[in-house]
């Protein structure tokens, strides 16, 4: 008696701790999601500045950017073909007018926003993706499978460009 209710406890705080384990790498991965699109976010509006502002430097049309939504999915592909060809066209016209830009105040302090909101979000990708990998992982691993099992638990999406859409 005293083997079988010591073998219960045993497995009820395995349960639990396998359990906390996965919904604090759970929160992470979310939180880190969220500091995510707030980059995001704050990185789309600073470069609808630049290209409005490249627009009335160089008389370029809108139809020349690409504006994708802030707002991630579940599934990035999309999100990060956008993302990447709108950041193209902007490093495009910067190498094509670097003596007229170098010059002028107001866009050296647009540019080195823009360069620290890039390194902002390479660096909250790479934490999200590093929790994103922890949390898999724990998904994967015996005992916190069966957790995982228990409360429907599913693999997370790592944020990442695709070589195609980088040559």
């Amino acid at each position: 008696m005293i083997i079988g209710v010591s073998i219960l406890i045993i497995l009820l705080v395995g349960y639990v701790f396998f359990y906390n384990q996965l919904v604090k790498l759970d929160a992470l991965s979310n939180h880190t999601l969220n500091k995510l699109q707030k980059c995001l976010s704050q990185r789309a509006d600073l470069n609808k500045i630049i290209v409005s502002f490249l627009k009335q430097q160089f008389s370029i049309s809108e139809e020349n950017f690409i504006f994708p939504s802030p707002q991630i999915k579940n599934d990035f592909e999309e999100y990060q073909k956008l993302e990447y060809l709108r950041s193209k066209n902007i490093q495009y016209l910067l190498n094509k007018f670097p003596n007229n830009l170098s010059s002028n105040p107001l866009f050296q302090q647009m540019q080195k926003e823009w360069i620290s909101a890039e390194d902002d979000f390479q660096n909250f990708r790479h934490r999200y993706n590093a929790a994103v990998r922890d949390y898999n992982a724990a998904l994967h691993t015996f005992p916190a499978s069966l957790v995982a099992k228990t409360i429907n638990l599913k693999e997370k999406t790592f944020f990442k460009i695709n070589s195609e859409d980088t040559k």
